[in-house]
């Protein structure tokens, strides 16, 4: 039986989003990313949980004014 990514131990998380930040800052990547028109902002895993909460609590209303639901 699989454990749920909630169950991830602690410094697994860690390496994950260090080396995501690594890659994301590194001048290859940087490169790649301005050459098809966008940019990427690496952020802590407390940063990307406070802008995910920032971003639901903006969206759903408008998801639900619209009645989309996931398939």
């Amino acid at each position: 039986m699989s454990k749920s990514p909630a169950a991830t131990p602690e410094p697994i998380l860690q390496k994950v989003s260090d080396d995501l930040r690594a890659v994301l800052e590194s001048p290859e990547m940087r490169r790649r990313i301005q050459a098809i028109g966008t940019y990427a902002r690496p952020m802590s895993r407390a940063e990307t949980t406070a802008f995910i909460a920032r971003e639901q609590e903006l969206w759903q209303p408008v998801v639900r004014k619209i009645g989309l639901a996931p398939r």
